[in-house]
């Protein structure tokens, strides 16, 4: 029925009423009300069947009350139980939420000391370095300056043997007198570049007060050839006297 049409619903209100469909003719008798609210007589049904609905649920809660609340208690029980479910769920994932949070900072403190390890060793390692790199530069630069030495006496010419001083054989005395030395002769002068640093030597040891007036200067001389020496008539003779009294008896 459309919901102007006032008598359509009244009588599907009488209707539902008769069959004890009590909401669906309380739903009716109120539409066919608000179309026509001047009818007193769909006012006193509408009141009627309203009083007949609530005396129908008062018997009806007197009838199920225990099972009502029965399952009233059940389904508080179930919620509370529900409601501690998601409690301790929530709970438990703060908890978890929580000690992530702790190991991610204890896992980001220990990088932190890591890395602060990590440095204070490079810095050591350098300090190390550094210090062993300080106590090498000595011994590099003498090892340098031996071996710039070494070369300049390689590039340096090697000095000539000096000359040496000779000495002439004893001569054969004459009327069987002792043996009479020759006169030695001349030595020969040593090398130019030789005498020139001899003497500047001795001028230097001589303003140092190191050596006395009396030197003049040093010369340089190779070791002297092996003297020929011929030994006089005289001493052979008494060497071979001597040699014959020595000789044991046959």
């Amino acid at each position: 029925a459309s919901p102007g049409n006032v008598k359509a619903h009244y009588r599907r209100g009488l209707a539902r009423t008769e069959l004890g469909d009590l909401s669906g003719a309380v739903e009716d008798f109120r539409a066919a009300a608000a179309a026509g609210p001047a009818d007193a007589g769909i006012r006193r049904e509408l009141a009627r069947v309203e009083a007949l609905q609530k005396q129908h649920r008062a018997e009806m809660k007197s009838a199920f009350g225990g099972v009502f609340d029965k399952m009233t208690q059940k389904d508080k029980e179930r919620e509370e139980k529900e409601e501690a479910r998601r409690k301790a769920e929530a709970e438990k994932q703060a908890e978890e939420e929580r000690r992530a949070a702790q190991e991610a900072s204890a896992q980001e403190a220990a990088q932190r000391r890591e890395e602060a390890e990590r440095r204070r060793r490079e810095a050591a390692e350098k300090e190390a370095a550094k210090k062993a790199a300080e106590e090498q530069a000595p011994r590099a630069e003498e090892a340098q300056e031996k071996k710039k030495n070494k070369e300049d006496e390689v590039k340096q010419p090697k000095p000539q043997e000096a000359k040496s001083v000779t000495w002439a054989p004893f001569a054969q005395p004459s009327g069987g007198s002792a043996p009479v030395a020759a006169a030695p002769e001349k030595a020969l002068s040593a090398q130019e570049e030789c005498d020139a640093k001899a003497q500047e030597l001795v001028e230097s040891l001589r303003r140092e007060g190191k050596i006395g007036p009396g030197v003049q200067q040093i010369q340089t001389v190779e070791n002297p050839p092996p003297v020929e020496y011929e030994v006089p008539s005289f001493l052979r003779g008494g060497a071979k006297k001597k040699k014959s009294k020595e000789k044991p008896p046959t």
